[in-house]
């Protein structure tokens, strides 16, 4: 994306010692018709001007993590979970706990839709980064539950309608 507009004088005029002279220096930025970019200026001449790669646009539009749905699934991971929230960009990078996601896929700037991975039972942070370092995170945004209990066999399989019969479980979790 180009920058329409940029800010006004960034620094202002500053006094430097330059070996011993004070000299005038200040620091504006001006639109150059393709970037923002930025001018050093001291006894009246342009000494250097700098693009700003359109940084200061994109700092003005931070990204969000607004929700994380559903916001708990089994700590044995591969549960889909959709993320909203705002300006995620294509190749971002889903995280829970500092476990990267897997099958991340940026559907618009304001869903992604990811596979959680394995990870302990607990509340983690979730975050999302983009290619450009900017990040949003969810703290505490998801919870990886226990397994729950499992029965595998009961012993005997049936017994007497007035009950009274002892009965073996065996099972996980």
């Amino acid at each position: 994306f180009a920058a329409s507009k940029c800010g006004g004088d960034s620094g202002g005029p500053t006094l430097l010692d330059l070996g011993g002279v004070e000299q005038i220096i200040g620091i504006a930025s001006f639109y150059s018709g393709k970037n923002c970019e930025a001018a050093v200026f001291y006894d009246g001449r342009v000494d250097i001007a700098l693009p700003f790669i359109d940084q200061a646009v994109a700092d003005n539009d931070p990204m969000a993590l607004a929700a994380v749905s559903p916001s708990s699934a089994p700590s044995s991971g591969g549960q889909t979970i959709e993320l909203t929230g705002a300006n995620f960009a294509s190749g971002a990078e889903v995280r829970f706990g500092g476990e990267p996601a897997s099958q991340v896929t940026v559907v618009s700037s304001e869903r992604i839709v990811a596979v959680a991975p394995a990870h302990a039972a607990g509340a983690v942070d979730v975050s999302v980064r983009n290619p450009d370092g900017r990040s949003a995170t969810a703290v505490a945004g998801f919870t990886f539950a226990a397994k729950p209990p499992a029965i595998i066999s009961l012993r005997p399989g049936g017994g007497p309608i007035e009950g009274g019969t002892a009965v073996a479980m065996t099972g996980t979790n």
